[in-house]
């Protein structure tokens, strides 16, 4: 593959030299004009109350009605043009640069946009507005402890990411999904994507033997899931069954088994602890439907377990975990399951962050650059039931990544590759030719997480 030539005020990517340069002139142009044209606006409030704002921060006005005080960031293009950096004349050779050339769109920012609101909502019994949280950064926190993110090599970025805004058709998507992860964990053949049917039972503390695996492949251990999930899917059975008389007795159970869990975790194997995470993200989900945010302001204990949970499993399993693109060998069939749990784990994690976490860009850390987030895999993969089954699909993706087939990872590489398939000139070069290719193999995988994270796409 050739050079790729970036805009040193915009980061667009070209792959013809003279189409860069063209480009970087009325780039700058714009940039110039609208510096000496722009004016301060009004916060949020202000504008939509069509009063005269001060631009302070925070305004008066939203002080004395002690009110989140909001300002629209400026826009990548004003922002890059006050300080662009030169170094993006120089073309970037893209083989050099990731299998591909695609990973390199992990440095490429997401267009800002204005910080949300998200407010209440009869689909999740939100009770609060956030304006009226003391300490949003406390519910993020419940739905994903920071330990558990780690960023892959390409996980910088150019711009800073304000909180994306999704449409209410894409939330409401999203809302009524993982609303139905609890009912799913009543199956052991219909669990949610982030519990992988072989390794909810799998400690993860010693390679596959001989004894584990069967003739054809599977794994002996179908029916015998690791205590920490055994015990979510009972509690799982009892909130679904909507029983209002033993409501009271199934959140006692609930919160004794977070207990267990805080308790015992010192001596949990890297297998139990996963588990332990992923029973916790059922146990939050559980909860935001019955009480929505407003219990997560009073009660502090899933919170703490969350966090040292997350932190004692990050000291069994140091990460980063490497993307695929960054291995040198194969992963056994065991290694590929623990990685890619805990890449799911982070995604169902950034989903109900955008759903139901705070929106305020200056206390919510946790996904402050989501382009390091790598996408699931494709579902032939998650889904394989046998090892002989994953070495099959397997040889399909070691080939792609051998042979620097593009291929998109991470959900930066989404980003881009859905802004550049969707300009109509761009499309038309060879460089539009290997985004589409790249979209069209993710998308022929895609499985029911996957497609959220498309949805997020299509709707911002």
């Amino acid at each position: 593959m050739g050079s790729l030539y970036f805009c040193p005020v915009c980061m667009k990517p070209f792959d013809e030299e003279t189409s860069h340069i063209r480009h970087v002139q009325y780039c700058r142009r714009r940039a110039s004009s609208d510096s000496r044209t722009n004016r301060p606006r009004a916060c949020q409030a202000c504008r939509s109350g069509k009063v005269k704002c001060d631009f302070g921060k925070p305004c008066s006005r939203c002080v004395g009605r002690n009110a989140d005080c909001v300002y629209e960031r400026a826009s990548r293009l004003e922002s890059a043009g006050k300080g662009g950096n030169n170094s993006g004349n120089l073309p970037v050779n893209a083989e050099k640069a990731s299998f591909g050339g695609l990973a390199v769109v992990g440095n490429v920012g997401f267009p800002p946009l204005t910080a949300t609101e998200f407010a209440a909502d009869e689909a999740w019994p939100l009770q609060l507005h956030l304006q009226e949280i003391d300490d949003p950064t406390s519910v993020s926190v419940a739905i994903c402890p920071p330990s558990i993110i780690l960023p892959t090599p390409f996980g910088t970025s150019l711009v800073p990411y304000p909180r994306r805004r999704i449409t209410p058709g894409c939330r409401q998507l999203i809302i009524s999904t993982v609303r139905s992860y609890p009912r799913m964990m009543t199956r052991l053949d219909n669990l949610p994507p982030f519990i992988h049917h072989v390794g909810c039972q799998l400690h993860f503390s010693a390679p596959l033997t001989g004894e584990d695996i069967s003739q054809n492949g599977s794994c002996v251990f179908t029916t015998n899931p690791l205590r920490p999930l055994v015990t979510c899917m009972r509690l799982a059975q009892v909130f679904v069954s909507g029983v209002p008389e033993i409501e009271g007795v199934l959140w006692d159970a609930v919160e004794g088994e977070c207990r267990r869990i805080a308790e015992e975790m010192q001596d949990f194997s890297p297998g139990e602890a996963l588990t332990s995470l992923q029973a916790m993200i059922i146990y939050t989900i559980m909860r935001l439907m019955n009480s929505g945010i407003s219990y997560f302001l009073v009660n502090r204990d899933m919170l703490k377990t969350n966090r040292a949970l997350a932190a004692h499993f990050l000291q069994l399993c140091p990460g980063p975990f490497s993307p695929p693109h960054a291995r040198l060998c194969r992963p056994t069939w065991e290694e590929w399951i623990l990685e890619e749990t805990r890449r799911r784990i982070v995604t169902v994690c950034y989903l109900l962050d955008l759903v139901a976490g705070a929106p305020h860009p200056d206390i919510c850390e946790l996904f402050a650059d989501p382009h390091s987030i790598s996408l699931p895999s494709s579902r032939m993969l998650w889904e394989a039931r046998t090892a002989a089954e994953w070495e099959k699909e397997y040889d399909v993706e070691w080939a792609q990544l051998t042979t620097n087939q593009a291929r998109l990872d991470t959900v930066g590489d989404l980003a881009l590759a859905k802004d550049v398939g969707s300009d109509g000139a761009m499309a038309q070069g060879r460089l539009g030719g290997l985004f589409a290719d790249a979209m069209d193999n993710w998308h022929a995988g895609l499985d029911g997480l996957g497609m959220l994270i498309a949805a997020v796409m299509a709707s911002s």
